[in-house]
């Protein structure tokens, strides 16, 4: 009986992240009400509209991109019209998707459901399209730090900038480390499939880079794609803040460098849909402290227009989803015949005959999403 309301959570998760985010972002706007009234009588910018808008969809493209290409390095069939279309339909799941599962996921069960042979490289593909965008994402925070900026000094800034630099370069390293050859003639996944915290996560991790341990030239130019990617994703979110600034100052495109990463990876860590509410207050947050923390009037003021720019930039990251929606009820039969991975007889079958291969199809149907704050990365 003890564990009734956990097992109602689960069963209800789904309505449970959109109440959630609701109540994320109903506390912002209430809380920050008095800055976002006079939106009306700033000048709205349109033409830095359209080019965010733009900029934005470069970005998603990319993540489409890098994703088939990485399909393909498993010698998985796939047409690039295919993987957008299944990328386009990852991105509106994010948000609308079925159950529990990122959008990510639902790609990976429907290529995986495609190619029952092939699942472990359908779910190899999904893991690495995840890591390696996580990995691109605060690279390009990290870089940026080489950049001078305008914004003055702050000691909760600075910390943030030094823990990007510790996760990309921990990121390289991880990366560099598990595509060395001879790494795989141990059994490592095993080794670390026994540690009681993340040993789950290495061990299909290690199953994943099996499969791309003969790919490294593959592996860096979805890397380099990514950073692109990710660069016009920053600048879509610096053409919202001048969308919609009016007169007010706002933070130069290289703090936008710096920092958004960091907010969007705290997006990833509230489960909500699509970070939505987590990613705002971030970057609301990022806004605060960009300013003199002495002058109360200007840390309100920028703190509503970094709301009012990742509002902004949501509306736009919606409509681009909402181009998915055409191919999310294309493809709607697909998803209602998918079955768990691990509940097939063609899963049952591959596993008994490779057991290693387990959690490396399981993942498809189990992991949070680990990159998509926002959209794919």
């Amino acid at each position: 009986m003890k564990w009734l309301p956990i097992r109602w959570c689960k069963t209800n998760w789904y309505w449970l992240k959109w109440l959630l985010a609701a109540a994320l972002m109903t506390w912002l706007v209430r809380s920050n009400w008095d800055n976002l009234a006079n939106l009306s009588e700033r000048k709205i910018r349109w033409d830095f509209f359209a080019l965010a808008f733009i900029t934005c969809a470069i970005g998603v493209v990319l993540t489409f991109f890098r994703w088939f290409l990485l399909v393909r390095a498993v010698d998985l069939p796939m047409t690039l019209k295919e993987a957008f279309r299944l990328g386009s339909l990852g991105l509106m799941c994010n948000y609308v998707g079925p159950g529990a599962v990122g959008g990510d996921l639902i790609k990976g069960m429907i290529l995986a459901k495609d190619h029952p042979e092939r699942r472990a490289a359908a779910a190899a593909s999904v893991i690495y399209d995840r890591i390696l965008g996580l990995v691109a994402l605060v690279i390009v925070g990290a870089t940026a730090a080489f950049l001078p900026t305008d914004v003055p000094f702050n000691p909760q800034l600075q910390l943030i900038m030094t823990l990007t630099w510790v996760a990309a370069v921990a990121g390289i390293l991880g990366l560099v480390i598990i595509q060395l050859p001879y790494l795989h003639r141990w059994k490592w996944d095993l080794f670390f499939s026994k540690f009681p915290v993340g040993g789950n996560l290495a061990h299909q991790l290690f199953q994943a880079a099996t499969l791309y341990k003969h790919s490294t030239p593959t592996i860096v130019a979805c890397v380099a794609i990514s950073i692109f990617g990710h660069l016009a994703m920053l600048l879509s979110f610096y053409l919202c803040a001048e969308t919609i600034r009016g007169n007010d100052p706002i933070p130069d495109l290289v703090a936008h460098l710096r920092f958004i990463p960091a907010a969007e990876v705290f997006g990833v860590l509230i489960p909500t849909p699509g970070g939505m509410g987590a990613l705002e207050g971030a970057i609301k947050a990022f806004y605060s402290l960009t300013v003199d923390p002495r002058d109360a009037a200007a840390v309100a003021r920028a703190a509503g227009n970094g709301l009012l720019m990742a509002i902004t930039s949501r509306v736009i990251q919606v409509a681009i989803a909402a181009v998915g929606l055409v191919y999310y009820f294309a493809a709607r039969h697909e998803l209602e015949t998918l079955v768990p991975l691990e509940e097939s007889e063609e899963a049952e079958q591959e596993i008994h005959s490779n057991p290693q291969q387990l959690s490396a199809s399981t993942i498809l149907a189990e992991s949070p999403s680990l990159t998509e704050p926002s959209g794919p990365r």
